[in-house]
């Protein structure tokens, strides 16, 4: 799964090219061949194709709601020993980790990673 998040622009071209790659090259490359034959892929090239939409339209926005965006620093939470984290790392982990969006360093980090927008909205 790619383009996760809005301007996560090269995985999902990234993706893409290696399923021509695997295309082009299946009953040409042994190796791929004999993947594609025993497994089974499963490829989400866009998984926010609205959100690479806004952002390629208008590079300047912010996200959502100017006063709710996910920031591209690190947070870290001592008690759980998980060194520093992004809201990129939060989000793909979510399922496992959405306790951490109890920590109010984690809430501040990444709102839209833990739908706390509310809590940041001062219109």
């Amino acid at each position: 799964m790619t383009g996760i998040h809005t301007r996560e622009y090269a995985p999902p071209d990234l993706a893409s090219q290696w399923a021509e790659c695997l295309i082009d090259d299946y009953g040409n490359n042994a190796d791929i061949t004999a993947m594609l034959d025993h497994t089974e892929i499963h490829l989400v090239l866009q998984a926010n194709p609205d959100g690479r939409q806004v952002a390629e339209t208008n590079p300047n926005s912010p996200g959502p709601t100017p006063s709710c965006t996910d920031s591209t620093g690190l947070f870290n939470v001592d008690r759980f020993d998980l060194g520093e984290k992004d809201c990129d790392w939060l989000a793909i982990n979510l399922g496992r980790f959405s306790h951490l969006c109890s920590f109010l360093v984690v809430v501040s980090s990444c709102p839209l990673t833990c739908d706390r927008c509310e809590l940041f909205t001062f219109e």
